[in-house]
């Protein structure tokens, strides 16, 4: 059984949930111990039922969550948990800062205390000028950052974000992920769903990936890369005689598919890209065939999404 020291941000342990018939998530054992770390998988795959787990808002049917060694439904956890949720539950008809206020003075803040932190973490997302604006008439970017901003009020140790950087533009995203990795670098732990896959790669230093609500996979990019390279992967290949290559390439080992779809143009699948670029390579050399493109089908995101919606 995993350990479930204090110091340790999220353990979570054979954990299922199910909703009358419909399993949410199903055996879902993992552990977060710093750092950024990146929850991906397809809508359905599970990650926001996890993320209601985690910051205690459901109770698991079956097995343990552990935030920082005790359950998130205790005080002490939810202390050190900031929640940034994917759909927005705010009093409309306050402003912004009044808002950001409110949730601190729920939290037991007074009201000189409650002011201050409000003014420190809206200046953070960037609001600080706009949060006289009552929150009906904000723009999607601008409910986000206010989201972010009550998240992020409290100094909280382990921050959950389900899909923060939706409806942000180019630069609200780039000020997001900035303020992400300035927070991990302070000592912090951030676990991020979100579906702009650029983004979390730059920011999320480990992967947990599910699907059909199980955890298929947790590493380091390093590692997932490694877990990718034993599937199957498509190239796209264009030349004056695919034909002839595609024939050649029938020989080589490490094939898996080959699919023909015109005289000049086929889809090669195999589990060795670097092999593939090589093989080609070593054909056009030695045969003399003239290739135009060689080019991957897909972004390894998709491949992984492809997996997690088989699970």
């Amino acid at each position: 059984m995993m350990g479930s020291s204090t110091s340790v941000p999220l353990v979570l342990e054979q954990v299922s949930k199910w909703y009358g018939n419909v399993i949410g998530i199903n055996e879902a054992t993992l552990s977060v111990e710093g750092g950024a770390v990146a929850l991906l998988g397809p809508n359905g795959a599970g990650k926001s039922t996890l993320m209601k787990l985690i910051t205690g808002q459901l109770r698991p049917s079956l097995g343990r969550v552990r935030v920082f060694g005790a359950s998130p439904a205790t005080p002490s956890s939810r202390r050190r948990v900031g929640y940034c949720p994917d759909v927005d539950a705010f009093y409309e008809e306050m402003t912004g800062r009044q808002f950001v206020k409110a949730m601190l003075r729920l939290s037991g803040y007074s009201s000189r205390e409650a002011a201050k932190r409000t003014e420190e973490s809206l200046e953070i997302v960037g609001m600080a000028d706009r949060a006289e604006k009552i929150i009906r008439g904000c723009s999607k970017g601008m409910r986000q950052r206010i989201k972010l901003a009550q998240a992020i009020a409290h100094d909280p140790d382990l921050l959950i974000l389900d899909e923060p950087l939706s409806g942000l533009d180019p630069v609200g995203r780039r000020d997001f992920c900035e303020l992400f990795r300035k927070w991990t670098a302070a000592g912090r732990t951030i676990l991020i769903s979100s579906h702009v896959m650029e983004e979390v790669e730059a920011v999320a230093e480990s992967v947990i990936l599910v699907g059909g609500g199980r955890v298929l996979t947790q590493g380091t990019w390093r590692e997932i890369n490694r877990f990718l390279n034993d599937i199957p992967q498509r190239y796209r290949l264009t030349g004056s005689d695919v034909r002839g290559l595609a024939g050649r390439l029938l020989r080589w080992p490490g094939l898996v598919e080959v699919k023909l779809l015109g005289p000049t143009d086929c889809v090669v699948t195999t589990r060795d890209g670097s092999g593939l670029c090589d093989e080609i390579g070593q054909l056009v050399c030695d045969e003399g065939f003239e290739i135009d493109r060689l080019k991957q089908e897909g972004h390894w995101a998709e491949t992984l999404f492809g997996l997690a919606r088989e699970a």
